[in-house]
């Protein structure tokens, strides 16, 4: 099902040949450089996870009160779930999708999950 979806959005995004997979089941949506959505199949669904900004911040105590507050019932976040990397150096935002979705539903929740991506990467420069 995955990989039906990723054929779709590439065309879709004339695409065509740089969401490939390296690893079986694995894809890579790149937003630029540094910024990469990984998109697996897991048994519980789609999964897709990103590491974004670095948590360096003269006010990492305020940071980390809004992500949890973002993280509170999904409302900042759509749905995802931001963390830290197990390094702590990053933060993460990932997210699993119902494996029985369809394709408007996965493309929908992906453009949502970019949105938050994009939306947290530029508000936690507001803390450095």
């Amino acid at each position: 099902m995955l990989e039906s979806f990723m054929k779709e959005l590439a065309k879709e995004l004339e695409l065509e040949n740089s969401l490939t997979s390296e690893v079986p089941g694995v894809y890579v949506f790149s937003l630029d450089e540094d910024i990469k959505i990984y998109i697996s199949t897991i048994s519980q669904g789609i999964y897709f996870e990103c590491t974004f900004s670095p948590t360096e911040s003269s006010q990492q105590e305020i940071l980390y009160t809004n992500l949890l507050l973002a993280n509170l019932f999904g409302e900042g976040t759509n749905g995802a779930t931001i963390g830290l990397t197990e390094e702590g150096k990053a933060l993460r935002l990932s997210q699993l999708i119902n494996a029985n979705t369809n394709y408007k539903s996965f493309k929908e929740t992906l453009e949502d999950f970019i949105n938050i991506v994009d939306f947290w990467n530029e508000e936690v420069l507001t803390y450095k």
